[in-house]
């Protein structure tokens, strides 16, 4: 088997926070758990410009003008089943959003919520949520 045989796909999250330091979490349709809003880079794209469009089709209505900040990444490892597909994540924090957002085109739900209760959902990546409060002593 060769690299070619092989997709590595780069996943990008996005930390944001409201005035009262809650965290920006998102339900995707189809999806039974919150997460962090992003995900995977298309080829070709910048960061910002991936993370631009990823919170457009998640949370609508972004400005294109936002700054981020790399706060944490994941290893490479085996997306879902399938051997051939690696994934990295890497996950930033975003400021210049503002706080008022409503579900995309790809979104059932948005809520702000305190980042002790995302840490303790796996699914919306914990360590992410742990790392960057201890980065900012939360």
């Amino acid at each position: 088997m060769t690299n070619k045989d092989h997709l590595f796909r780069v996943s990008l999250k996005a930390v944001i926070r409201n005035a009262a330091g809650e965290l920006l979490v998102v339900k995707e349709k189809g999806q039974t758990h919150w997460n962090l809003p992003g995900g995977g880079m298309d080829h070709g794209e910048s960061y910002h410009e991936a993370l631009a469009r990823e919170l457009q089709e998640e949370i609508g209505g972004v400005a294109s003008d936002f700054t981020e900040r790399i706060v944490g990444y994941h290893d490479a490892r085996v997306l879902g089943r399938d051997p051939t597909i690696w994934q990295t994540i890497l996950v930033f924090e975003v400021s210049g959003v503002g706080e008022q957002f409503e579900p995309g085109v790809e979104a059932e739900a948005i809520m702000f919520v305190a980042p002790e209760t995302v840490a303790k959902d796996r699914q919306a990546y914990s360590w992410v949520v742990e790392e960057y409060c201890k980065i900012n002593k939360q």
